[in-house]
């Protein structure tokens, strides 16, 4: 795994979530069995099929993406083509992931609800998925299926950089994290819920 800019401490984070999410996936089976009527009984992840993903580990609501064609529509909120920034005058979260993004998403009311966010940094490591795509030895992004077509590039977090308001940090669906310019233009992917 790349160190990216001396972020040693948030590569320790990945190594640790990839460890725990192979240790829970291992156990998954054994839940199921031993708790037959709770969110165990299912699997991991369910496709809601309306446009969103249900995280049975982490109680979160994942919006999925669509139409991976190389081709943004600004008009399609969920098109995985479609770059935003996180802020317009590099100090206030006022970019268009915020005022074209997740607005579209609450104002539509998306799969029934109206508060869709962004996920914070530690959200986004829990379905970077070492067993798929480019972590497994194999083309593609580091992500389940189920969640739509996925670039493998940079996805904003909601997760300011400790001791500088000016960064934010990023997840890669390839392994990986970094910090950049809120000013600069990524993929989003958004969220709702939790425990």
């Amino acid at each position: 795994m790349a160190n990216f800019g001396g972020l040693g401490s948030f590569d320790k984070l990945y190594t640790a979530m990839a460890r725990c999410s192979q240790a829970y996936t291992n156990k998954w089976a054994n839940l199921q069995r031993v708790f037959p009527s709770t969110s165990c009984a299912a699997a991991r992840l369910i496709d809601n099929g309306d446009g969103s993903v249900e995280d049975n580990l982490t109680g979160l609501q994942w919006e999925k993406k669509d139409n991976r064609d190389r081709i943004p529509n600004p008009a399609d909120p969920h098109d995985a083509d479609n770059r935003f920034t996180f802020s317009v005058t590099g100090t206030a979260a006022d970019g268009s992931v915020f005022t074209s993004f997740l607005s579209s998403l609450n104002k539509s009311c998306f799969a029934h609800h109206c508060d869709w966010r962004l996920p914070t940094l530690a959200e986004l490591l829990t379905i970077l998925d070492p067993h798929q795509g480019q972590c497994a030895g194999n083309k593609g992004p580091c992500i389940d299926h189920i969640f739509g077509p996925t670039h493998s590039a940079p996805f904003w977090s909601a997760t300011p950089v400790a001791g500088n308001q000016n960064l934010v940090w990023l997840a890669q669906f390839r392994g990986g994290v970094l910090s950049s310019n809120p000013m600069a233009s990524f993929y989003a992917r958004a969220v709702r819920g939790g425990l």
